[in-house]
């Protein structure tokens, strides 16, 4: 009787977690958890498929064109002069001096050939699944 008593009493406290946590352990995951993320010199992070790009704009077109074989507004010719950041998940990552066609998501209004743009897109891919385009999510005109 008194071998079982001592085999459950061994048992119960080798079973119990004596790493109870402490204060200063409780401190430290606090801080943790209201750090900020470490800067990316003034760069928002990117989501996975994004890319941010410095391009020149070629021609605008006021209808609509076919991207992919997919008719779409607010086509763009773009020139890319730098290739800033890719994300991950980027399948075709552009490169600098590249020529292609992107759409903007939103209205390009006053946008004028060979101005030089940064810009930040989504890459998309097409209806084949054999190639990608790329949509603008935001632009910004640089002086």
């Amino acid at each position: 009787m008194k071998i079982i008593l001592s085999l459950l009493f061994l048992t119960y406290f080798l079973s119990c977690d004596s790493k109870a946590p402490t204060q200063t352990t409780m401190e430290q995951e606090q801080a943790t958890i209201h750090q900020e993320p470490p800067s990316t010199h003034g760069q928002e992070s990117l989501s996975p498929g994004t890319v941010l790009l410095n391009v020149k704009i070629l021609e605008t077109f006021e209808s609509k064109q076919s991207i992919c074989g997919l008719d779409k507004n607010n086509v763009c010719a773009i020139e890319i002069m730098e290739v800033i950041e890719t994300s991950s998940g980027i399948v075709n990552a552009p490169s600098k001096n590249q020529q292609i066609r992107v759409s903007f998501l939103l209205p390009m209004e006053n946008m004028e050939a060979n101005t030089v743009y940064e810009v930040k897109a989504k890459e998309s891919l097409c209806p084949d699944a054999s190639t990608t385009y790329f949509t603008v999510l935001r632009h910004k005109k640089l002086d």
